[in-house]
């Protein structure tokens, strides 16, 4: 992840406003002073496909919660957010 957690700035959100497919959020990240929030909308809607290894960073209906630089949960974001590509527009 890089620069330290409390250095990294403001969130970010996918799709941004304006651009094409924006309308309904599909994720958010959101830089805290203790943790970095990753907010998915189709996890909240289907929280199957989180899977159990990432369970244990659940912190809300659709949010993970990453408290670590060197998470190493964090690589099995990228199998996540493609399986929750894969349900835009199911929810």
């Amino acid at each position: 992840m890089g620069a330290p957690l409390a250095s990294r700035g403001r969130g970010r959100a996918w799709p941004p406003a304006g651009k094409a497919g924006a309308g309904r959020p599909f994720a958010n990240v959101r830089i805290q002073r203790s943790h970095v929030g990753v907010y998915l909308l189709p996890v909240y809607y289907h929280p199957e496909i989180l899977g159990p290894v990432l369970t244990e960073r659940r912190s809300g209906e659709g949010t993970l919660r990453f408290t670590e630089e060197e998470d190493p949960l964090i690589d099995e974001l990228t199998g996540l957010i493609e399986r929750c590509v894969a349900l835009v527009g199911s929810y």
